[in-house]
């Protein structure tokens, strides 16, 4: 998750949100949007097409709200891995006092809209919602159910603030089973806080099905654009108040195309004399594939529209919204969402996985001459039951071992989700520590390549059984300070890291466990703990390094953060990020690192989406080099280099230290 509490200056709209880019307020958001001189539009649209990561959220950008650069390099912007784990039609609204924004979407992936048919009678009633305080930090994705018991899915929807009842309007389209779901409607709910919502009601109700309704406001006027479904055009209404009545626009000028959905209409602002339009209406043309096709209109009161040249995609815009923002809203997109050309990549391959197959969360470990990774293995919805090692002498040449523990025959109190496991050496034996079943738990054995034998009969932690523990007891590192004291370091959630003292036995737990919060900012953005804590030290200091966002989300990456003790505070640096997505290499997070003995040599083990059509439960594990500043800052590491080109002999150890070093290389 990328958010912290922002309730002291948003008041509700705050109570989701757990992430804010520094220097947010500045301005109190400037709310002069209208302005004819200042700012420019954000599109939010999805692609289509045959990839699940083209059913989500994209973004575009344009000055003058013809012209658009896609944002983020032509990638998602966001991803939804709830519901159905695909977002179309989405809709962004402004907050009505300013502080904020809203993005819906329908809740519908990729494979669903092979079969319309179900996902008409059978689909999702729910709404997929995002929330953010500035375009750039955005809420994790939640569900929310608007549709009526009986309905089918709930598409397309959208809002608007409605001054008389001083709440949103929100509709969407849903069939329903009254009428064997032969025709759609338009159905409506009003909130507040677009968590809880009305009963829901009709909105539009005619003798032909209708979709894709959208709502704007000029003057005193209300005008609605719908798509009547029988005869594949858009209609126009208009009507002094959003509850009506409504009545058609007899001189609606497009009333007779056909093909075209999905509307949208936003005011231009003055381009001068030879561009007098001051209302532009887009179409999806969809029957011809062609994307949204662009009209406009001096007047919108007269319904008259013509045909606009001089409008420009980046690629084929598919059913979404135009929000205007303000100039500090532009530059901070583009500051934000800044990603290499396309040609900056060109021919470059991202580097090959170092494991066979599904694998991430990997734990890299040095004992003895040999390097060791311990890593989650890949199943949908993360089911996994059993974890594996893999072994190298080089770090360039890797081989599986076995599997090292089963926790579906080898547990008593777990048989399933095993996930994110590491091993410690001490006094001879090692010692396994990992999540099963959302409960951290130790095994033991006379070899790092196992097999391990549980140690306790029970779970060493348990967030369930022990009311002290406020975090999610899954992901843990165990670490050993050079005084002998060892700690266990787990957690998932916002901020907050835990951490226990170990006896020396490594299997009993050595007074209660310590809450510290891991926050700061970093690029211009507040950057947290969300999971995957690594700990180490490095020439006296503690470094801690994390996890930031979910891992089901592209922008999964690495920050860090030092410290002068175990226990923190841990301070945050500018430019915290150190492992982001690049290119086609997505979702780069949960790591660990090893320093080859000897040496001030460092490398950072992570998993990234596979390649290609990976996502949240299908990842590869990667090796990169980390580096540090003379001041001991770590280094950006680049996703796409491989951390040894062909023919490099790697990092062997002879000796528990380095073959290089011992050379004098």
């Amino acid at each position: 998750m990328r958010i912290l509490s922002v309730r002291a200056a948003f008041g509700p709209l705050s109570s989701c949100f757990h992430f804010v880019r520094a220097g947010l307020f500045a301005g109190a958001f400037a709310f002069a949007v209208a302005a004819e001189s200042d700012g420019g539009y954000l599109f939010v649209t999805f692609k289509g097409g045959d990839s699940p990561r083209a059913e989500q959220v994209h973004f575009a950008l344009s000055e003058d709200g013809r012209s658009w650069t896609a944002l983020n390099g032509g990638d998602p912007v966001l991803t939804s891995w709830v519901g159905e784990q695909g977002a179309r039609d989405p809709y962004l609204l402004r907050a009505h006092d300013g502080r904020g924004f809203f993005l819906m979407a329908t809740d519908l992936s990729m494979h669903h809209t092979q079969d319309w048919k179900r996902a008409v009678r059978s689909g999702s009633r729910a709404i997929v919602i995002w929330e953010s305080p500035d375009l750039v930090s955005w809420s994790e994705p939640r569900l929310v159910e608007v549709a009526p018991k009986d309905a089918g899915c709930a598409w397309a929807p959208e809002a608007i603030y409605d001054e008389e009842k001083s709440d949103y309007l929100v509709f969407w389209a849903s069939t329903t089973a009254g009428d064997d779901f032969a025709r759609h409607r338009i159905w409506a709910a009003r909130t507040q806080d677009f968590r809880k919502f009305s009963e829901p009601f009709l909105y539009i109700e005619r003798p032909t099905s209708t979709i894709d309704t959208t709502i704007v406001r000029d003057g005193k006027n209300y005008y609605r654009f719908t798509k009547d479904e029988k005869h594949k055009a858009v209609t126009m209404e208009k009507a002094d108040r959003l509850a009506g009545p409504w009545t058609e626009m007899p001189d609606f000028s497009l009333a007779n195309l056909v093909g075209y959905e999905g509307p949208q209409a936003y005011r231009l602002r003055s381009a001068g004399e030879d561009q007098p339009a001051t209302w532009a209406l887009i179409l999806d043309h969809y029957a011809e594939k062609r994307g949204y096709q662009p009209f406009v209109t001096r007047e919108i009161a007269t319904g008259r529209f013509e045909q606009a040249g001089d409008f420009a995609f980046p690629f084929r815009f598919r059913h979404g919204s135009v929000l205007p923002i303000t100039a500090a809203e532009v530059a901070r997109l583009r500051v934000s969402y800044a990603r290499e050309a396309e040609a900056d990549l060109a021919g470059k391959k991202p580097p090959r996985p170092i494991l066979d197959g599904y694998t991430a969360d990997p734990a890299i470990r040095v004992f003895g001459d040999t390097y060791y990774v311990y890593p989650t293995s890949d199943k949908r919805e993360w089911m996994t039951t059993d974890f594996s090692v893999w072994s190298s002498k080089n770090l360039v040449e890797w081989k599986k071992e076995r599997m090292i523990l089963n926790v579906a025959h080898d547990l008593q109190w777990a048989n399933i989700r095993a996930w994110a496991p590491d091993c410690i050496e001490r006094d001879g034996r090692y010692y396994f520590y990992f999540s099963a079943d959302k409960k951290i738990g130790v095994a033991q054995s006379d070899s790092p390549a196992g097999p391990f034998v549980d140690a306790l009969g029970a779970p060493l932690l348990d967030r369930k059984a022990d009311p002290r523990i406020t975090s999610n007891t899954i992901d843990p590192y165990p670490f050993i300070d050079d005084d002998g004291q060892a700690y266990l370091y787990w957690g998932n959630s916002s901020g907050k890291v835990n951490v226990v003292k170990l006896k020396r036995d490594m299997v009993t737990v050595d007074g209660p466990p310590v809450e510290f919060v891991i926050k700061g900012a970093s690029s211009g953005r507040t950057i947290e703990f969300r999971e995957g804590i690594v700990v180490f030290k490095r020439a006296g200091k503690y470094y801690f390094m994390w996890s930031v966002d979910d891992t089901r989300s592209i922008d999964y990456r690495v920050a860090y953060g030092t410290s002068d003790g175990p226990f923190g505070p841990v301070s945050v640096p500018e430019n915290a990020t150190v492992l982001q997505r690049r290119g086609p290499v997505q979702g780069t997070g949960h790591h660990s690192v090893v320093n080859v003995p000897g040496t001030d040599r460092w490398y950072a083990a992570y998993h990234r989406h596979a390649i290609p059509g990976g996502n949240g439960y299908t990842r590869e594990t990667c090796l990169a080099r980390m580096e540090f500043e003379a001041d001991g800052r770590i280094k950006p590491m680049d996703p796409m280099r491989a951390a040894f080109l062909p023919g490099d002999e790697g990092e062997p150890v002879v000796d528990g230290r380095s073959a290089k070093a011992a050379r004098g290389k």
